[in-house]
């Protein structure tokens, strides 16, 4: 008899795996979605400010959990919210083809514990990349350099690390690089809403 265990909240886990690098240096439907970039403010449906909240893409992710019969628990929806970084840094067009994603992804991904962030990495890979990602990028890995983290200076690794980061939470990463180098993980942190 096989026992399955009931995989930790792998949401929270998967938008911090990609603050990796300086912050501590897929499959949809069962096939990779087509790798069609998504533009910088999204599908003109999917566009509004209104973007899906930390609950309703926790709801997504136990709701698959549940229905892949993973028996998630009658809180997994409060634990993983809680868990989750401030949803005001993620960009609106990466929050629903998100949420898209993780009601469809097929359960034997559930059941490995790794729906989050496969669905987190298709749908990363479709976002179209902002001047200001770049501009953080360029100026990030420069400052990785100066400040000894050359494992932290690459900037492909860095555009595909925060590319479904708000421009807004970008500009206020750019303002982290003027600090020490010391008090830039933290900055990056606050800023990019996982530290509170």
């Amino acid at each position: 008899m096989t026992v399955m265990r009931r995989p930790r909240s792998t949401l929270h886990l998967g938008l911090l795996l990609v603050a990796a690098g300086w912050l501590g240096s897929a499959a949809c439907g069962g096939a990779a979605p087509a790798d069609n970039a998504i533009g910088a403010r999204g599908d003109a449906a999917q566009a509004s400010e209104n973007k899906p909240s930390a609950t309703r893409l926790c709801t997504a992710h136990c709701d698959r959990l549940e229905s892949c019969g993973m028996g998630p628990g009658s809180d997994c929806v409060t634990r993983c919210a809680r868990e989750q970084p401030d949803n005001r840094v993620v960009r609106s067009d990466f929050a629903w083809h998100l949420l898209s994603c993780l009601d469809a992804i097929e359960c034997p991904f559930v059941a490995q514990g790794r729906a989050f962030q496969l669905c987190h990495e298709s749908t990363t890979r479709r976002l179209e990349l902002t001047p200001t990602l770049r501009r953080f990028c360029f100026q990030s890995a420069r400052k990785a350099s100066e400040c000894g983290r050359g494992n932290d200076a690459e900037q492909s690794a860095c555009l595909d690390r925060f590319r479904y980061l708000e421009d807004e939470a970008l500009a206020a990463g750019l303002a982290c690089l003027a600090k020490s180098c010391a008090a830039v993980p933290a900055c990056f942190g606050k800023s990019f809403g996982l530290l509170r």
